[in-house]
């Protein structure tokens, strides 16, 4: 039994995506809207997110040299993304911080305890 010569090629630009162009930018668009979708909605998302554009990246290197300029930089940079937000979920120490700032003495007078929670009643005291 031999296998027919259409199935023993590895699917190209114009064996696959050419003749179903409608269906494979629906794919396309689908697959793109829901990875952005999922970085902006961040934490565990945001990093489902950046697996899916990794993947879809991975997948361009199959259609040709040419993607290759494109997707390699692409992938390291949404490796080190990934990265970097790993590490700033698992060391919230570090992130609190950065975001958090000093109160000083001048702040703590105009908002009463100098508390968050007297920053947001507008420096009433309780």
């Amino acid at each position: 039994m031999s296998i027919p010569g259409e199935f023993r090629r590895a699917p190209s630009w114009a064996s696959l995506v050419a003749p179903n162009t409608g269906v494979c930018i629906g794919l396309l668009i689908a697959g793109e809207a829901t990875a952005g979708v999922l970085v902006l909605c961040g934490g565990r998302w945001l990093q489902a997110g950046l697996v899916l554009l990794m993947a879809f990246h991975v997948g361009l290197l199959f259609f040709g040299w040419w993607l290759w300029l494109y997707a390699v930089p692409m992938l390291g940079a949404l490796i080190l993304l990934l990265r970097a937000e790993r590490q700033h979920q698992h060391d919230p120490e570090r992130s609190r911080e950065v975001v958090q700032r000093p109160v000083t003495r001048a702040r703590a007078d105009r908002v009463g305890d100098g508390g968050p929670d007297a920053e947001l009643s507008g420096g009433r005291p309780r």
